[in-house]
């Protein structure tokens, strides 16, 4: 598997760059930080559908920090500004 940054360490709001999952593949998303995790610390994970909704399909946060999807589509994973400033929380994609 190769790992990728799809959102750089930081503190402020942003949004990963798009995750694409071919059918018949898996990716596995996950957190990282070079600290501990605070507990408040939580990143949406989002599908984009046809059209202009998007939907909710799950998080990563300090007691999942790793995700596996197997399912078809375009993804993307949204963080927050940081209610704890300093503390650089970023996303790692392995394909």
């Amino acid at each position: 598997m190769a790992q990728t940054t799809v959102l750089a360490a930081g503190d402020t709001a942003a949004n990963s760059t798009d995750i694409t999952i071919a059918s018949g593949s898996n990716v596995t998303i996950s957190l990282f930080c070079s600290v501990d995790l605070p507990l408040s610390t939580s990143l949406d994970i989002y599908l984009k559908t046809p059209g202009a909704t998007i939907m909710q399909v799950g998080d990563l946060n300090r007691s999942t920090p790793t995700v596996s999807i197997y399912s078809p589509g375009v993804y993307y994973v949204s963080r927050p500004a940081n209610s704890n400033p300093g503390v650089n929380v970023g996303v790692s994609l392995d394909s």
